[in-house]
């Protein structure tokens, strides 16, 4: 029975990838295969002691990892035991105990485990910074932008990163501490960013490549054809030898005793003498300086006297000799870093081609999707299309990144455009409106007793849909912020019936707290009176009211007149070029033009919007809509 036998495959597999902590058949066959090939895997122990390091180093990662993630829980019975607790920690100290013992192992084994301080940096050092240091920090602001959105513990990475990088080659120039740094840190610091930007990602590899390339052909000649080395010009060899921050091992003895390389035995030793003379103890006394210049020139005139031959033959190519084996080194760190970027694509590619079967059985279920931002109407000829292009396959489709909501973004949408144009389907212009935002409002959920206002001589909150625009309408209450008293006066633009709403023409300058903020509604002798209420879409800067869009040919620029049309839009705001914030539509009434977003601007520093400076910008960036992204799961949507 082959499901029976399939079944049992799986199971081994989900056993497997979980006592190696997701270690793949990729990453082993990589590895292992082309040594099992060769016949030589015994005698290659050494070239794979880091694969196996860094498998042990992940269980430890992953268990202290643990143990930070748990620390604020400990006193927290209802989510974590004492016990519990402990039994994570004496796990974690097991797994370093097993990485001490392969390292005791390998000193009595005599193998080669200089390169294993790089892997012990980057498979331990680094992602413990990053699970320790898990706070948010974000960059100054260039143009509203910031600089950086990362976490503590990845910003403190990098500049151990950068430090290790310029460091390492000051003092030691291009050796195995800086190649651990480049090869294992920095390269896949910057691949981990683009590895869903392919385009990016190739050109950063063949950058790589055609940097890495004078080094690794040195390696290559010095490791398999040594006869060969002598083809590389010594200019060549000297430009190496800067770039990597290289001083010559072999010291310069005809310089010291200020001769050419021409120089015959007698000249030599007839100038020792003479500076031997000048500089001797018994001539300088406690001189430090010419006791130090008398040992360079015994020194010297030692080699250049008794190991001539030697020493002539060593320093006829002294940058090659320096930089063979430092470029053997470099074409074993950039082996490592070859392998494990093609084991890394591999697993990425995999994760690309199952996104993007979840994506087309998505479709082919038939469940929503933001058609406008697709260019397709109405959505049952939209979803018609779709299904149609997605009968194949083998069709290609965008990747959606596998985050917990999967939406999509805006490149996805230019990308799914793009692929149905290719298709010969006609498509209406991208939605993206551009305009100034005309007027700030804010909105008020009105609460009233009959009884109190009746007593007041007021009367009670009307159900007549605008009943009261126009009216003014006065808050009286304390500053949540502040706890001071304040009181301010607006106008009423809109009142919606259902929801006894009201809608001033501009921000208070105050936050009021719902429940304890009076409010006095007055036109001429009319007057209702009662408090604020809480209301989702109550703060400052969550309504506006929008100026016709500028014309743009490339987009569908004008401000449609269909309710909700831009409902789960994107909007942002600009002051000039300063990026202010952004949120997302919640509801578009085309009659007022006003826009309410779903919760306050999500404000970046402390520019503000002002009513007829502030720019908006409203466009659809996802190809799901938000209410409807769930993980791929087979459901029926909700009702809409």
């Amino acid at each position: 029975d082959w499901a029976k036998y399939q079944a049992i495959a799986e199971a081994w597999l989900a056993k497997f990838n979980k006592w190696t902590y997701g270690t793949n058949w990729y990453r082993l066959a990589f590895i292992f295969l082309p040594a099992i090939i060769r016949g030589d895997i015994f005698s290659s122990v050494s070239l794979y002691l880091p694969f196996v390091f860094g498998y042990l180093l992940r269980r430890c990662v992953r268990q202290c990892s643990a143990i930070f993630e748990a620390t604020d829980d400990v006193y927290c019975t209802l989510k974590i035991s004492h016990s519990q607790y402990m039994g994570w920690v004496w796990k974690a100290v097991f797994e370093l105990a097993v990485v001490l013992t392969f390292l005791v192992v390998c000193h009595f084994m005599k193998a080669e485990t200089r390169i294993l301080v790089n892997f012990f940096i980057a498979g331990f050092v680094c992602p413990m910074i990053r699970a320790a240091l898990k706070a948010p920090h974000r960059g100054p602001l260039i143009k509203g932008r910031p600089l950086w959105d990362e976490t503590w513990g990845e910003l403190v990475v990098q500049i151990f990163i950068i430090l290790g990088l310029v460091l390492s080659w000051l003092y030691q120039g291009m050796d195995q501490l800086f190649l651990g740094f480049l090869f294992l840190l920095a390269i896949p610091q910057l691949q981990d960013r683009l590895w869903w930007k392919p385009e990016k990602h190739g050109y950063l590899v063949l950058v790589v490549l055609a940097c890495c390339l004078p080094f690794f052909s040195v390696g290559i000649v010095s490791r398999f054809f040594p006869s060969y080395l002598s083809i590389f010009p010594k200019f060549y060899l000297k430009i190496l030898c800067v770039l990597s921050n290289v001083q010559p091992l072999v010291k310069d003895y005809y310089a010291v005793l200020g001769l050419s390389r021409d120089a015959d035995m007698k000249t030599i030793r007839r100038v020792f003498r003479a500076m031997s003379l000048e500089l001797h103890p018994d001539k300088v006394g406690d001189d430090p300086v010419a006791a130090e210049r008398f040992n360079q020139v015994r020194e010297a005139s030692d080699a250049l006297t008794k190991q001539r031959a030697a020493y002539d033959k060593a320093i006829e190519n002294v940058e090659l000799n320096d930089m063979a084996p430092r470029c053997e080194a470099f074409m074993i760190m950039m082996y490592f870093w070859i392998l494990h970027s093609l084991i890394d694509w591999v697993q990425v590619e995999d994760a690309i081609i199952a996104m993007k079967k979840q994506l087309r059985e998505y479709i082919l279920q038939d469940r929503k999707l933001d058609t406008n931002s697709i260019g397709i109407e109405p959505e049952v000829e939209c979803r018609k299309v779709l299904k149609s292009y997605c009968d194949k396959e083998d069709v290609e489709l965008p990747s959606l990144p596998a985050r917990a909501y999967t939406t999509g973004g805006r490149e996805d949408i230019e990308r799914m455009r793009e692929l149905l144009t290719g298709c010969g389907v006609e498509l209406k212009p991208y939605i993206e409106v551009n305009g100034i935002v005309s007027h700030l409002h804010q909105e008020f959920v009105l609460l009233t007793d009959l009884a109190f206002n009746e007593a007041d001589g007021g009367t009670g909150i009307s159900s007549t849909e605008d009943f009261y625009v126009g009216w003014e309408i006065t808050v009286d209450g304390k500053d949540i912020n502040t706890g001071k008293a304040a009181k301010e006066t607006r106008k009423v633009v809109s009142y919606r019936a259902a929801r006894r709403v009201v809608t001033i023409d501009s921000p208070l300058g105050f936050d009021a707290e719902p429940g304890k903020t009076k409010f006095v509604l007055k036109k001429g002798r009319d007057e209702v009176k009662g408090m604020l209420g809480y209301h989702v879409y109550g703060h400052s800067n969550q309504v506006m009211s929008l100026d016709e869009g500028q014309e743009n040919q490339k987009y569908q620029w004008s401000l449609s007149k269909e309710t909700n049309y831009y409902t789960g839009h994107k909007f942002e705001l600009y002051n000039g070029e300063t990026y202010i914030g952004w949120q997302r539509v919640h509801e578009y009434l085309p009659a007022r033009k006003m826009v309410i977003l779903k919760g306050p601007m999500a404000l970046m520093g402390d520019e503000k919007p002002e009513a007829g400076k502030t720019r908006y910008k409203m466009f659809p960036d996802q190809i799901i809509p938000q209410n409807n992204a769930t993980p791929f799961i087979n459901r029926e949507d909700p009702p809409e």
